[in-house]
């Protein structure tokens, strides 16, 4: 699969959320959002129980993705608080 037609996919939805901005427009795409999130976590985790080698080795998977994961999330968090911070500053600078 080619990434043209994802990138169609979502400019068509840009154009479609520019042209009807309405608050069920919103309150649907929200929906939609949370259960393909849902349905993609599914389906991978469909994909490694049917793969022998990952399931007979879990407990070493496990461990490792556990640790790359939660390294992920501290990453993803301080990051998140050092945008925060400086776009609070920035914001503070403007408006003296």
């Amino acid at each position: 699969m080619t990434i043209l037609p994802l990138l169609a996919f979502l400019a068509t939805g840009v154009v479609l959320g520019l042209l009807w901005r309405h608050p069920r427009l919103k309150a649907v795409a929200g929906f939609l959002q949370k259960f393909g999130v849902f349905l993609l976590v599914f389906c991978m985790g469909l994909s490694l129980g049917t793969q022998r080698d990952i399931v007979d080795n879990l407990a070493t998977v496990g461990w490792q993705a556990l640790v790359m994961a939660v390294f992920v999330v501290l990453g993803s968090v301080l990051c998140t608080w050092g945008i925060h911070a400086l776009t609070r500053a920035m914001g503070r600078r403007k408006t003296r």
